[in-house]
C-alpha cells in the first residue's frame, strides 16, 4: 500500500532549482513525500505514485530502482527565521535500494527576518540528498546536498547557514560504483555580531555503519559569509569535507575524486574578524577504520577577502581529529594521491585513544606544509618499506627520534617515496621491520577489505 500525502499541487513540473537560481526565479515547492513501506519493489520513474519532485521514506523492508531520468528532490523550507529543508530520499534498516541514474536532490532552506522582528537570527539547514539507514547501491547518477542561505538586518545578533550532506550513512551498508556527489553550499551575512556559513559534507559515514567507494566524483560546496555590506561584525566560513568518518564507522576507497571547496568570509569592518576553515578531503574521528586503495584526495580553493583580524585553518588531506573513543582506530593508506597543506595531520587533543595506529604503504602523501604532521602521543604512525634514510642517512627500522626531517622509503612495486614530518608531544613515527610490518590486526582489517571489495566489484557489475 502506498501512503500518499501531498502538500500542494505541482503545477510547473520540474525545473532545476539551479536554473531558477540563475534567473533569480522563486523556486516551485516540491509537493509530495512519497512513503514505500509495502514490502514489496518499486521502481521510478514508472510507480505512479511518484511524480518528479516527489520526495520518498523507503521502510519496512521494501525496495527501490532509480534509473534514467527521475529527480527525488527533498522539501524546500524557505519561510520562516529557522528553517530547514528535507531530505530527498530516506531509507529504514532493512530496506534495500538500488540507483542507476537520475537526480537525487535535498531540500533548500532559507531564512531570513520578518519585518515584524528585525533583531531575529536567521538559522538555515540545507536538506540531506540521502538520509540511508538500510543497503544502498550507486551505480550512476547525482546526488546533492541541499543549499542553505540565511540573511539578516544590522540589527540582529546571528546569521547562520548550514549547507545539506549528500549522504548520510546512518546504518547499513553503502555501495558507490561511480556517480556525482556534491553537497550543498551556505551562504549567510547582515548580522552586526556572528555571520556563519558551513557547506556541507560529502558523505558523513556514523557509528555501525559501513561504505566502500570505487569511483565517482565527491565535491564538497562554497561556503560564503559576506559582511562586507555592514559596518560591524564576524564572519565565520567553513567549507565541508569530502568524507566525514565518524567514530566506529567503515570506509573503504579503491579510487574516485575527492575535493573540498572554497571558503569565503568578508568581515564588517576593521574590528572584526574574518575566519576561513578549509574542509579536509577526509576527517576521521578516531575508532573508525579507513582503508584507500586508491583516488585522488585534493583540497579546494580559499579566500579571505576582510579588513581588521584574518585567520585561516589550514586543511589536510586526511586529518585524525582524537576524541576518546573506546574501540581501535586502523588507517591504512595503501595507494592514492593525498595532496593539501598538510598530507595527514595528526593534531593534540586532550582526549585519549585506544590503540590507535595509521599505516602508510604506497600513498602518495603531498602536503605543501609538511607531509605528516603528527601531534598526538596515543597515535602511532608506521610507514612500510625498506632501505629507510633521513636527511641522506641510512635507518634502521624503529621508532625514530627525529622531531623533524624527510624520511626517504623504498616501496615494492611503488619506487621510492619521502616524506616530511615533524613530530610533537612524543607522537610515535615508526619504521617496522619489511617482514610481518602490518601485524596481525591491519592483515585482518586489509583482508576484510579486499572481501568487501570483491563484493563490491560484483554487486556492481
Amino acid at each position: 500500500m502506498h501512503s500518499l500525502s501531498r502538500l500542494g499541487p505541482l503545477t510547473l513540473g520540474l525545473i532545476p532549482g539551479l536554473v531558477f537560481s540563475l534567473l533569480g526565479l522563486t523556486l516551485p515547492i516540491h509537493a509530495a513525500t512519497i512513503a514505500f513501506g509495502d514490502g514489496l519493489a518499486h521502481a521510478i520513474p514508472g510507480d505512479p505514485a511518484f511524480l518528479d519532485g516527489d520526495g520518498i521514506v523507503l521502510s519496512n523492508a521494501s525496495q527501490l530502482a532509480i534509473d534514467g531520468s527521475a529527480v527525488v528532490a527533498g522539501a524546500d523550507d524557505t519561510e520562516g527565521i529557522q528553517t530547514t529543508g528535507g531530505p530527498a530520499l530516506t531509507s529504514a534498516p532493512g530496506t534495500t535500494a538500488v540507483l542507476r541514474g537520475g537526480t537525487i536532490e535535498g531540500g533548500l532552506a532559507t531564512a531570513s527576518y520578518p519585518d515584524a522582528f528585525p533583531t531575529s537570527s536567521p538559522i538555515a539547514v540545507g536538506g540531506a540528498g540521502i538520509d540511508q539507514g538500510g543497503d544502498l547501491r550507486i551505480e550512476s547518477g547525482v546526488v546533492n546536498g541541499g543549499i542553505a542561505t540565511a540573511l539578516a538586518l544590522p540589527t540582529a545578533n546571528r546569521s547562520q547557514a548550514d549547507g545539506g550532506p549528500a549522504l548520510v550513512v546512518g546504518s547499513g551498508r553503502v555501495v558507490i560504483a561511480q556517480g556525482d556527489f556534491r553537497s550543498g553550499s551556505a551562504t549567510t551575512g547582515g548580522s552586526r555580531t556572528n555571520n556563519i556559513a558551513r557547506s556541507g559534507d560529502v558523505h558523513v559515514v556514523s557509528e555501525g555503519s559501513t561504505l566502500i567507494i570505487h569511483g565517482g566524483s565527491h565535491v564538497a560546496a562554497d561556503a560564503t559569509a559576506d559582511n562586507s555590506g555592514v559596518s560591524q561584525g564576524d564572519s565565520t566560513a567553513e567549507s565541508g569535507h569530502a568524507l566525514d568518518i565518524r567514530s566506529g564507522a567503515t570506509v573503504i576507497v579503491h579510487g574516485g575524486t575527492f575535493e573540498t571547496g572554497r571558503a569565503v568570509a568578508a568581515s564588517g569592518g576593521g574590528n572584526s574578524d574574518a575566519t576561513v576553515a578549509v574542509g579536509s578531503p577526509v576527517q576521521i574521528e578516531d575508532g573508525a577504520r579507513l582503508v584507500v586503495y586508491g583516488g585522488d584526495f585534493a583540497r579546494g580553493g580559499s579566500i579571505v577577502a576582510a579588513p581588521g583580524t584574518r585567520t585561516f585553518v589550514p586543511p589536510a588531506a586526511i586529518r585524525l581529529d582524537v576524541t576518546g573513543a573506546s574501540t581501535p582506530t586502523r588507517v591504512v593508506l595503501l595507494g592514492g594521491r593525498q595532496s593539501a597543506d598538510y598530507g595527514l595531520d595528526i593534531p593534540f587533543t586532550n582526549a585519549h585513544a585506544t590503540d590507535a595506529r595509521v599505516v602508510i604503504g604506497r600513498a602518495d602523501l603531498d602536503g605543501s606544509e609538511l607531509d605528516l604532521r603528527l601531534a598526538h602521543p596515543d597515535v602511532t604512525t608506521e610507514i612500510l618499506g625498506s632501505n629507510f634514510a633521513m636527511n641522506g642517512s641510512f635507518l634502521e627500522p624503529g621508532p625514530l627520534s627525529a622531531t623533524s626531517g624527510t624520511v626517504t622509503v623504498f616501496v615494492n612495486s611503488g619506487g621510492i617515496h619521502s616524506f616530511r614530518f615533524e613530530r610533537q608531544n612524543g607522537a610515535p613515527l615508526v619504521l617496522p621491520e619489511p617482514t610481518g610490518a602490518l601485524g596481525p590486526a591491519l592483515l585482518a582489517l586489509a583482508g576484510c577489505a579486499a572481501r568487501s571489495r570483491s563484493r563490491g566489484s560484483r554487486a556492481s557489475r
